[in-house]
């Protein structure tokens, strides 16, 4: 299923993705302990998913767990770390601890980084096939890539592993970690927030129902039985409303 909302501005893509977090608060959760479960990515969402942290109004994450979609292998205190970007805006969120959040460990090499962050996930998902996260936040690049998983890249293949590893990033740095399609496809809701002009024409050529594309990887997360949605600011949704007109 594949839901799509379009806001007038910032604070309105922010308040809309709160009203969904909020609302898979109230369905059962399946983790062994019953934690609730996000995957998290960088870039813009990171300043929205805190805004939506602060304005839910919780003031004790001790049963929620943070994972990330993608990450760079780079230190924390790199500028392009996005577990750094968010430990910089934790102490802005009540009842918020870097303990809740699960990380890779950089300073291993890549292939053992990638290993080590499959068996992080597995002590939450035990029982599970696939992890199937409460909430997959995710973001949009200009040419349809999302996590780390690039145009044509051959991790758009991968159909076994958990979380992958890419060394030859197109965007550095070029080492990374990321989820793979059957993780996002498995979540039980992915969010995909997409603002700004330069995601238009993937936007359009996605929700337009062409067929999935491998030039266009955020057109291949299809989440099953979970729920797609897609929220959107007005000049991202520019060029879809224009053809829904």
């Amino acid at each position: 299923m594949s839901r799509v909302y379009v806001a007038d501005d910032k604070k309105g893509v922010t308040e809309k993705v709160m009203s969904l977090f909020e609302e898979a608060l109230t369905k059962p959760r399946t983790t062994a302990e019953g934690f609730f479960t996000v995957g998290l990515s960088g870039g813009s969402a990171v300043g929205i998913t805190i805004q939506v942290l602060k304005e839910l109004g919780i003031d004790d994450f001790q049963k929620w767990r943070f994972f990330f979609c993608d990450e760079r292998v780079v230190p924390f205190d790199h500028p392009e770390s996005t577990f750094g970007a968010f430990r910089a805006l934790i102490p802005s969120v009540p009842g918020l601890n870097e303990a809740f959040f699960v990380t890779i460990n950089p300073q291993l090499p890549l292939e053992e980084c990638e290993r080590d962050y499959a068996l992080k996930m597995k002590q939450f998902f035990m029982t599970r096939k696939v992890p199937d996260l409460d909430v997959c936040v995710l973001g949009m690049g200009p040419d349809g890539h999302t996590c780390s998983l690039f145009p044509n890249h051959e991790l758009l293949l991968e159909t076994k592993k958990w979380v992958a590893s890419i060394a030859d990033s197109p965007k550095p740095p070029p080492q990374r970690v990321t989820f793979t399609l059957p993780v996002l496809n498995a979540a039980k809701n992915v969010i995909f927030i997409v603002t700004g002009e330069s995601k238009a024409s993937p936007l359009r050529n996605i929700l337009a129902g062409l067929p999935d594309n491998p030039s266009l990887p955020a057109s291949l997360v299809h989440p099953s039985p979970g729920i797609l949605h897609w929220v959107c600011d007005k000049p991202a949704a520019a060029l879809y409303m224009k053809e829904l007109q």
